[in-house]
């Protein structure tokens, strides 16, 4: 979520936030028997983000947050 909603495309105005959704196999690692996945951020000043992982079938399988002060 950006600190000022002016930051987002036109069209995500209405939602009040940027959907930054991904496919693992696009961007994502393993090691460790363990997953990352590496995205780049927007310019703009980031206030929140909410993340987590969804697969079909599954539903969400994991989330999680940060704030930005």
């Amino acid at each position: 979520m950006p600190k000022s909603e002016n930051d987002l495309h036109v069209r995500h105005q209405r939602y009040k936030y940027n959907n930054m959704d991904f496919q693992f196999d696009d961007r994502g690692f393993r090691f460790a028997e363990k997953c990352a996945a590496r995205i780049a951020l927007p310019e703009y000043p980031i206030a929140h983000i909410k993340t987590g992982q969804f697969a079909s079938g599954k539903g969400k399988i994991w989330t999680g947050e940060i704030a930005f002060h």
